[in-house]
């Protein structure tokens, strides 16, 4: 007598098994070129690289590093890449005529004690507090996240808009070696190189510890990537989810890959505790609808996307 149970097991696990050979065959040597700014929102990516997680879910990715946010979107205009780390305000600014990006996790975000935007005053500046920096220019990338989480952090803080002022220097570096100089007041940089700056000589005004529920960071895919391999897209986030389980269970080990990719000296690399990343998160609708508003108060976009077609969280397992 047939065994049917049996019968239909077998049946399943050759389907399964097919599947997934066909999935692998379908993903295995895509090629996908990722624009990112010399941030630790990237470190996980470094991170699958050097434990070939990437490789393993059959991707061949390339990480371009950029000096700026002009450069980064520069990239994805001209299909040099397929994939970046920006933010929700950079992906509505690409999206508010027709839908070019989709982001598709959650890479950092700001928690109560561990900030990523750090407002800064120059060494010999008499600025230490937020009340301080109304009426004084605060260099950040205009039009960026850097300017909408400066803003919220200085209105959480007490400023009003006509006591918000900012100075554009979009470069990182270029950013910090002006304040340290002294050449600007007031500067908005991201951790970990904000904490080069406090050891300098910097002094810490306020973070966004203040607004950590608006401060976040995002992968991004060009929508007709995501058409075009959806597969790939759902690799690429199953292998960046294994390698933020990897980093946050082993911090220590990955110091010297953080230093190779990001600027951090060896005086601040050996007291310096790396984060824990978010995994398997993607924005949510209240963050969005913020980014939205300031973009609005702004004038940067004529319309808001819609918060549906901008985020992509089916690619999570």
């Amino acid at each position: 007598m047939i065994n049917k149970a049996g019968v239909f097991f077998a049946l399943f696990l050759t389907v399964f098994f097919f599947s997934c050979a066909k999935q692998k065959t379908e993903v295995f040597g895509t090629a996908i070129s990722l624009a990112v700014l010399p941030v630790l929102d990237a470190l996980p990516l470094y991170v699958g690289q050097e434990e070939g997680f990437f490789l393993e879910q059959g991707l061949d990715l390339e990480i371009l590093q950029v000096a700026s946010p002009f450069e980064r979107d520069q990239l994805l205009q001209t299909g040099s890449a397929q994939a970046m780390l920006n933010e929700l305000s950079g992906l509505m600014f690409f999206n508010q005529e027709k839908i070019l990006l989709q982001a598709v996790l959650t890479s950092r975000k700001a928690e109560s004690n561990k900030a990523v935007f750090q407002i800064l005053s120059a060494p010999e500046s008499a600025i230490i507090k937020p009340s301080d920096l109304a009426g004084v220019p605060v260099a950040v990338s205009e039009k960026t996240v850097i300017e909408y989480i400066t803003t919220r952090i200085l209105q959480k803080s007490g400023l009003s808009d006509k006591q918000i002022i900012f100075q554009n220097v979009p470069v990182i570096p270029e950013r910090f070696g002006l304040l340290m100089a002294g050449k600007i007041r007031a500067a908005t940089l991201p951790a970990p190189l904000s904490l080069v700056a406090l050891q300098s000589g910097a002094h810490l005004v306020v973070d966004d510890t203040v607004v950590p529920e608006l401060s976040l960071s995002v992968i991004s895919f060009q929508k007709k990537f995501i058409d075009q391999h959806p597969l790939a897209v759902k690799a690429f986030v199953k292998a960046w989810n294994m390698a933020v389980v990897q980093l946050n269970s082993h911090k220590s080990d990955y110091r010297p890959l953080l230093a190779k990719h990001i600027p951090v000296p060896d005086a601040l690399d050996a007291v310096y505790e790396l984060p824990d990343f978010p995994t398997k998160e993607y924005p949510d609708s209240k963050q969005w609808e913020d980014t939205a508003k300031w973009m609005k108060d702004r004038v940067l976009i004529n319309k808001v996307p819609s918060y549906f077609d901008s985020i992509n969280p089916f690619f999570m397992e």
